[in-house]
């Protein structure tokens, strides 16, 4: 009961904030709003509940004959784990968080091209203006 209530308010806390421009980019949600998610005591649980939505979205879609870019056999929690390294390179939040699963999941596959994807994302959500920046959504 107290797991469930954790989640729920964790989640609520996620939605009532969900609109702030500094963690978007592209429309959908960035390093910034990941790495925030520190702030909220069940940080694990609810990152992972997070990435269990975009891996059913994805497999939904997988079905549909769409291809998944959930990495192959990766579990949640190594995605997470991923994901948490990733952010923490300053030049990377602003990438969106689905766009960094896909990149790594490139990083599983030991994808020796990882870095220029990185590179080229990092240059796409600058060159498409979706990068928001915290002084930006201050002003507005």
């Amino acid at each position: 009961m107290k797991r469930v209530l954790i989640i729920f308010l964790a989640l609520g806390a996620i939605a009532a904030a969900q609109n702030r421009p500094e963690w978007m980019s592209c429309d959908m949600h960035n390093g910034r709003f990941w790495n925030d998610l520190k702030t909220i005591n069940a940080e694990e649980v609810v990152k992972g509940t997070y990435l269990i939505g975009v891996l059913d979205t994805w497999q939904l879609k997988a079905q549909a004959g769409e291809q998944s870019l959930w990495p192959d056999g990766a579990h949640v929690e190594e995605v997470r784990k991923a994901l948490d390294k990733f952010y923490l390179e300053p030049a990377n939040i602003q990438i969106p968080i689905t766009i960094a699963i896909f990149l790594t999941s490139s990083n599983f596959r030991g994808d020796p091209n990882m870095e220029q994807k990185v590179r080229s994302m990092r240059q796409f959500v600058v060159a498409e203006g979706c990068n928001s920046k915290p002084e930006q959504a201050k002003e507005q």
